[in-house]
C-alpha cells in the first residue's frame, strides 16, 4: 500500500528527470529580446531618477570647481558650472517635493535652461554639439 501510494510522485520525479534541459540559446534570445524592448523605458527612467542625478550632478560640481584651468578655458568651466547650479537645485527641488506634473515640468525648465549655458561654453571651445 505504501508503495502504490508513491507511484505517482515517482513517475512525476521521473519525468522531471528526463525533460530535456531548458535552450541557452532560447534564453539568450529572449533576454536580448527583452533588452532591447526595455532599454527606451530604461533609458527614460533614468532621466528621471532624480535623487542619483543630483547627486552625480554635486559631484560633478565640486570636482570641476576644484579642477585648474588655463584661463582660456575659465569662460567655458564658468559656463559649465552654471549648467551645474541650475541642476542641483534643481534636482533637489524635484525629490523635497510630490513629484507631481508641476515639478517634472519645472526640473525639465531648469535643465534646458542649464543646457544652454553648458551649450555656450563649449561653443566658445569650438565644440558646438558635443
Amino acid at each position: 500500500m505504501y508503495f502504490k501510494d508513491l507511484t505517482p510522485w515517482v513517475l512525476f520525479a521521473a519525468a522531471i528527470a528526463c525533460a530535456p534541459a531548458p535552450d541557452a540559446a532560447a534564453r539568450r534570445r529572449w533576454l536580448h529580446a527583452v533588452d532591447a524592448a526595455e532599454r527606451p523605458l530604461d533609458n527614460s527612467l533614468a532621466e528621471f531618477d532624480a535623487a542619483p542625478a543630483r547627486e552625480a550632478a554635486q559631484g560633478a560640481r565640486e570636482t570641476l570647481e576644484t579642477t585648474p584651468v588655463p584661463s582660456f578655458l575659465a569662460y567655458a568651466r564658468g559656463e559649465e558650472l552654471v549648467y551645474l547650479n541650475h541642476l542641483v537645485p534643481g534636482f533637489q527641488a524635484f525629490v523635497a517635493g510630490p513629484g507631481g506634473p508641476d515639478e517634472l515640468s519645472a526640473l525639465v525648465s531648469i535643465r534646458r535652461r542649464g543646457r544652454a549655458h553648458r551649450e555656450r561654453g563649449r561653443e566658445a571651445m569650438g565644440l558646438h554639439g558635443n
